[in-house]
């Protein structure tokens, strides 16, 4: 098989890890730039990032080119991303400051876990339940990113006040967003647990 098939999805990923610290640059000059100029360029950079993600595992898959560099790198780059998107809502105080340190922990957690495992000669790949929590990391962020957007637009309570008047209930976007960062946070702690439960066996297995 063609070698450059072979790399072709490490290489997107690669990408993904170098667009991370591309945006993270961008964020941080935030007030240099023009508003809308700014949230069309994050939002732009902040898709195609979650699009190819997308894109090298589909491609690893069907292609049957899953590799071990491939399976330490493919969870690395998702977790470099969301961390660094988190950290800047975080600064921006639409991240709760607790789970956000609920989401450093669990991955410098993993990352023990996964070099304890290493050691039975297995790279541990992301699980059904790690793939479910970076779902929902994706979720979070898109909507960390469009409350921001109202917040950078001052129209958050405009669109807040219309659609309670539609809904006939007091409507609250930090509310919706703090709700689906809660459920990540519980999906963190739960594929933090699948990993450790996998850990143990494999040592008693061992034994």
């Amino acid at each position: 098989m063609n070698s450059e098939i072979i790399m072709s999805p490490n290489k997107i990923t690669f990408f993904r890890i170098i667009l991370s610290f591309v945006i993270l640059f961008i964020l941080c000059l935030e007030d240099l730039w023009n508003s809308y100029l700014f949230l069309i360029l994050i939002w732009f950079l902040i898709i195609f990032n979650e699009i190819t993600d997308v894109i090298d595992g589909y491609i690893a898959r069907k292609y049957n080119l899953v590799s071990n560099v491939g399976k330490i790198l493919d969870p690395y780059a998702d977790v470099l991303q969301h961390l660094t998107y988190f950290a800047f809502f975080f600064y921006k105080g639409i991240t709760p400051y607790y789970f956000f340190m609920i989401f450093i922990y669990r991955e410098l957690s993993v990352g023990v876990v996964r070099n304890l495992i290493i050691q039975f000669d297995i790279v541990q790949q992301a699980k059904f339940l790690g793939k479910i929590k970076s779902l929902f990391y994706a979720i979070a962020t898109f909507a960390s990113l469009f409350f921001y957007s109202l917040n950078k637009l001052r129209i958050t309570t405009l669109i807040e006040n219309f659609i309670s008047s539609i809904l006939n209930l007091d409507f609250n976007f930090s509310f919706i967003v703090g709700m689906i960062y809660a459920m990540s946070a519980f999906l963190t702690i739960i594929s933090l647990i699948d990993y450790v439960v996998i850990f143990l066996y494999l040592s008693k297995y061992e034994k």
